[in-house]
């Protein structure tokens, strides 16, 4: 209680470790302290919240929304381009590989 009396945010209570371990999981907590940002609603910001805060330790840029960035105008479908504004509302999957 000492150390959470010194934190300005609200916390878990100590005995519900399940739900530690559950959110601990989700958010792959690795080593501590972590901060994960998170919106409102829920959605993620950033699992680094750490480096957020310490590249910005004045809030400036708070809460840290990456800015949106573009896929380009176009992308290649099996009959041909396909323009970027016809899937804005679609789940993109980005697909990295290797072929030599």
């Amino acid at each position: 209680k000492g150390y959470f009396g010194e934190m300005p945010w609200l916390a878990l209570p100590f005995e519900d470790r399940a739900r530690k371990e559950q959110l601990s999981k989700k958010f792959q907590v690795k080593g501590i302290p972590t901060l994960v940002l998170l919106k409102s609603t829920g959605e993620l910001i950033t699992l680094d919240g750490r480096s957020a805060v310490s590249q910005d330790p004045v809030g400036a840029n708070f809460p840290w929304i990456q800015p949106p960035f573009s896929l380009g105008k176009f992308f290649l479908g099996k009959a041909g381009d396909v323009a970027a504004d016809s899937v804005v509302d679609k789940v993109k999957l980005l697909y990295f590989s290797a072929h030599w």
